[in-house]
């Protein structure tokens, strides 16, 4: 307790008596009166760019699940503020490599003592920016790196030791002089600021004084890449706190299950399946890959859209397609139609040929809905289906008909090839077999054929887009249908009974079709979103969890609620559907996970004073994915100590994987709830 309220009356008399010798000077504030109040939305709005505050610092919002290496660091909140310094004007930035020679070189400049005449300062270069200044040609780029599209990174530029503490101070001992630059709600969340310490590898300094348990600081010291020395010297930064009291561990590790993102649509909004899991360690232990037995966990999956990396993405390619038929056909537009870029009409006249000859050689009653035979045509695949074809999957004629005219260039030629088809359905020619419930007008009207009651419609362009869309709607359920099929502990009967609770249902999202011409089909259009994102869903947790974890029936229920009632909140955006499954290492399938190592494996040690008074907590982190590429810098400038043991594999410990894993080491201080040592604080 003496030591904590030491430092604590030193801090405090710092910012005092020191301020003519920071940069971060109140005078500025007072000085300044073009800054604007910063708030919660317009952080948001900014991004990953931030806001300029008070002439030379950066405030970001950033999401706390985006930062692995504050993740598990206790801070109590969904998103925190991160400070640096305002980058340098476009143009001055410096390209620095990952392993930070440019950084080693620029250190040898840096006054030792960290004083304020010689603070150390990172400039990155953006991807942008690269590509502007060496006229960079984006078709060139085949494969887009995975970072940019998976993984969330921020650009840091830190301040010095010294100014570091000064902003923390600042914000936590002079919040009556800030309300009038930041708003109240801001003060509520953690505060990261991000700093360079030569000596002792500092990187980050945080507070969160106004949370709702005890307001607390924390140092973040950057360790290097996992090896037996740092895993020592982990142990060795630990032993001081020993002192205090006996520590509990837990261990937290993350899993990526997706493989890594190689290509991608613009269109393409990238799935996540993230599991996490926890449990009691003890003080030896080390990064593994091996979960302990009595972890407990949770299990995040978002389908997203058009991902090459979960089952069934294929069919988002018609499912888009669908869409965009619909939004077209809603604003009678057909010029927002999007068509194939490398049409060839000539391979659609022919595909269609065929699968006319083949429904006239056959000859079955479509009126006849005792029995369904699929046309044995085999049409060229353009890549776009879900299922192979000619594999034992039933497809009907209408069915098949779209995957001929999703190929055409333009509506001019769908009208084309439908009124081929209208030719050979008013001649007899179409005698195929229909689904029962296949109610298209192309179906109706191959049945009316046979009834003697044809009265052809006549195709002008809404009409057309109309017929082609009811075409895609079809084709797309019947794919969706099969794939359901294929995982067999599903039931099929609650599919289809989650299918006809939603066109049923009078969501908000589908209130504004009522009263268009075109609002049945297009609420048909739209069920399709959910219905798709449950079954990437249940795929994915099929091949995720064991056998006997959870009831394939229970489950899917509790999928289709989520997704049922976040398509009744009127959201369509594929990113909007996440579910969450809490689980035990028991309901892991063992030979899947085998496949899989954590990105981030962290150990937590609190220490509780056994005579009394706030605890201390160190946060040891390994990741893959540290976020913050400023931190490869300050490694690459670090001499860290060769190591003459290998490190041995055992218990699942891969000495090979763990070398690329950058570690840090967080110490958290909460602050004495004795009135006098607040009152101080707060003064």
């Amino acid at each position: 307790m003496s030591f904590l309220v030491t430092m604590l009356l030193f801090v405090i008399r710092r910012s005092r008596t020191s301020s003519d010798k920071m940069c971060f000077e109140w005078s500025s504030f007072e000085m300044s009166t073009k800054q604007k109040k910063l708030t919660t939305s317009c952080l948001q709005k900014a991004g990953k760019e931030g806001i300029k505050f008070m002439d030379s610092y950066r405030v970001r919002l950033v999401a706390v699940a985006e930062t692995p290496i504050f993740q598990d660091a206790g801070l109590k909140a969904e998103q925190m503020l991160l400070i640096d310094e305002w980058p340098d004007q476009e143009g001055d930035t410096t390209l620095v490599n990952t392993r930070g020679d440019t950084m080693a070189q620029r250190t040898m400049d840096v006054d030792m003592e960290d004083t304020v005449s010689g603070p150390l300062q990172f400039s990155f270069i953006s991807l942008e920016q690269l590509k502007k200044n060496t006229k960079f040609d984006p078709a060139l780029l085949s494969f887009t790196d995975d970072s940019e599209l998976t993984t969330s990174y921020f650009d840091c530029n830190p301040l010095s030791h010294s100014e570091a503490l000064n902003v923390s101070n600042v914000f936590a001992c002079q919040r009556d002089k800030l309300k009038s630059l930041l708003d109240n709600s801001l003060f509520a969340l953690p505060l990261q600021i991000a700093c360079s310490s030569p000596r002792l590898n500092f990187v980050f300094l945080g507070q969160n004084k106004y949370a709702a348990e005890l307001p607390y600081t924390c140092w973040t010291r950057l360790l290097g890449y996992h090896s037996p020395s740092v895993f020592n010297l982990v142990q060795l930064l630990s032993l001081k706190f020993h002192k205090i009291a006996t520590p509990r561990f837990t261990v937290h590790t993350a899993y990526d299950l997706l493989a890594p993102f190689g290509h991608a649509s613009k269109e393409c909004y990238p799935a996540k399946l993230i599991l996490e899991m926890q449990w009691t360690s003890k003080d030896q232990e080390r990064p593994s890959t091996v979960i302990t037995q009595g972890a407990t966990g949770k299990l995040t999956l978002s389908p997203g859209s058009g991902d090459v990396r979960v089952a069934g993405y294929l069919g988002y390619n018609t499912l888009t397609r669908i869409l965009n038929l619909t939004d077209a056909l809603l604003r009678k537009d057909p010029s927002l139609i999007r068509w194939p870029e490398a049409a060839d009409s000539k391979q659609v006249q022919r595909n269609l040929e065929k699968l006319l000859r083949s429904s006239k050689l056959r000859g079955n009653n479509p009126m006849d809905s005792t029995a369904f035979t699929s046309a044995s045509t085999t049409l060229p695949s353009s890549g776009t289906d879900i299922l192979a074809q000619g594999q034992g999957t039933d497809f009907d004629f209408t069915e098949q008909l779209w995957t001929v005219l999703k190929d055409c260039g333009s509506l001019d030629e769908v009208i084309c090839c439908l009124e081929t088809v209208f030719a050979a359905i008013q001649e007899g020619n179409v005698k195929t077999m229909l689904r029962p419930d296949n109610n298209s007008t192309v179906a109706r009207l191959i049945r009316a054929k046979q009834s003697n009651d044809l009265h052809l419609p006549t195709l002008e362009p809404l009409s057309t887009m109309l017929i082609f869309l009811e075409l895609g709607i079809d084709r797309f359920m019947a794919e969706m249908n099969e794939l359901y099929r294929t995982m067999q502990s599903i039931p099929f009967s609650d599919v289809a009974a989650f299918q006809d609770s939603l066109q049923q249902t009078s969501f908000p999202c589908l209130a504004g079709l009522k009263g268009s011409s075109f609002s049945n089909v297009a609420s048909r259009a739209l069920i399709l979103v959910p219905l798709y994102q449950t079954y990437v869903t249940m795929a994915e947790l099929h091949n995720v969890l064991a056998s006997n974890a959870y009831p394939m029936k229970s489950l899917l229920k509790l999928v289709m609620a989520k997704y049922a009632a976040t398509f009744k909140a009127g959201n369509l955006n594929p990113t909007s559907y996440v579910f969450e499954l809490k689980l035990k290492v028991i309901d892991l399938n063992q030979e899947y996970m085998k496949r899989h190592i954590p990105y981030k494996w962290t150990k937590e040690a609190v220490f509780t004073p056994t005579s009394g008074g706030p605890p201390i907590r160190t946060i040891t982190n390994f990741t893959s994915q540290n976020r913050f590429k400023y931190l490869e810098a300050v490694n690459g400038a670090m001499q860290q100590p060769a190591d003459s043991v290998k490190e041995k594999e055992g218990d699942g410990s891969i000495s090979e994987v763990w070398t690329s894993y950058l570690g840090t080491f967080t110490v958290i201080s909460y602050i004495p709830t004795d009135e006098h040592i607040l009152k101080a604080w707060n003064n």
